[in-house]
């Protein structure tokens, strides 16, 4: 039997969570209701602050390093709000919140918005730049809060500087296109991408990529997958890729290449914690050591879609929605890794 964890706390919303989020130390934990109702407390369930009702609803939650809530609606605007609670901004969107990424330094907040323009503001709700460029479908940010990169629903990514200026740009390949399904900066400001072909490939060009390329725009290496990547993260030692059959593959820093984890399901979501690395997939979370060991799991009543980790991976949050009417549990489930398995 795998070993598993009892969860330090677990809360119970009134409706269904649609986003969640945990500030860098732990010491207060967020989350958005399908009525619009932004809740904030404690881990414990403690020190709760008045509800705020966000209009259009929400479906991005991030808190930034200095713990300004910020909250993206599902089709009005970005707001952020005090740990306490209280309105402090709103930053005008066209559409709603689509994507949404925080820096965990440099102070950036970077937003594609329902209209498909990206908008890049501070925590106190300061526009730097917009851009517009497409279709932009998916999302990564520098971790030093200096760029953000975006591709478009042609395959195409650009790599926009908080200034405006477009660092460089990594054009499709081939004539129909492609998909990039992954998009994440490395430790050393490299940026990775994964994607996969809208239709045969020619000569020899591979299907499905992971890429690796270079501040400055240039392509550094290329390695094919077996699968499409589903998710990608950095970590102290490389990249991983969470792919669509379930099998989790590290990257080093040297791209020598090693499975790591297999679930019978798609993976939702990569974060390291430490030296482990947090896996969740289909109703589950599992915790991975470094040499690919199992050190505990946890089930989840929802589909793990929703989980936030502290800035040390001290502690987790947990939620998630069965999408079942009948069945619906609507839980917040709270980790803390160093507990002991049984």
């Amino acid at each position: 039997m795998p070993l598993t964890i009892d969860p330090v706390n677990i809360l119970h919303p009134d409706s269904t969570v649609t986003a969640v989020g945990i500030s860098l130390e732990g010491n207060f934990i967020c989350w958005a209701e399908e009525s619009g109702e932004l809740k904030i407390c404690d881990p414990k369930g403690g020190n709760k602050s008045e509800p705020h009702e966000i209009e259009g609803g929400v479906s991005h939650i991030a808190i930034s390093p200095d713990g300004m809530v910020i909250v993206g609606s599902h089709s009005g605007d970005l707001h952020g709000h005090e740990k306490l609670g209280g309105h402090r901004w709103t930053h005008r969107l066209g559409g709603g919140c689509d994507h949404m990424a925080v820096s965990p330094t440099g102070d950036l907040i970077a937003v594609i918005d329902g209209a498909r323009l990206l908008h890049m503001v501070t925590s106190e709700g300061t526009l730097l730049t917009h851009y517009e460029s497409g279709e932009l479908s998916l999302l990564a940010v520098d971790p030093r809060g200096d760029s953000a990169a975006i591709s478009d629903d042609l395959g195409n990514v650009t790599v926009v500087g908080r200034d405006g200026n477009v660092r460089f740009t990594r054009p499709s390949r081939g004539e129909t296109g492609e998909r990039v399904t992954a998009i994440t900066y490395l430790t050393d400001g490299h940026i990775c991408i994964a994607r996969e072909a809208l239709d045969v490939t020619m000569g020899d060009e591979d299907e499905i990529v992971i890429e690796w390329w270079t501040p400055m725009g240039q392509e550094v290496a290329r390695i094919p997958l077996r699968q499409r990547c589903e998710v990608l993260s950095a970590t102290p030692f490389g990249v991983v890729c969470g792919m669509f059959d379930g099998e989790v593959i590290e990257f080093d820093s040297s791209r020598n290449e090693r499975s790591l984890f297999k679930s019978q399901y798609s993976i939702n979501d990569l974060i390291p914690c430490g030296n482990n690395l947090l896996v969740t997939s289909w109703f589950h979370a599992y915790m991975i050591g470094q040499d690919g060991d199992e050190k505990w799991q946890v089930e989840h009543t929802g589909l793990t879609k929703l989980v936030r980790t502290t800035k040390d991976g001290s502690l987790i949050l947990v939620a998630g929605d069965n999408q079942n009417d009948y069945t619906r549990e609507n839980q917040i489930m709270i980790l803390d890794p160093s507990s002991k398995p049984y």
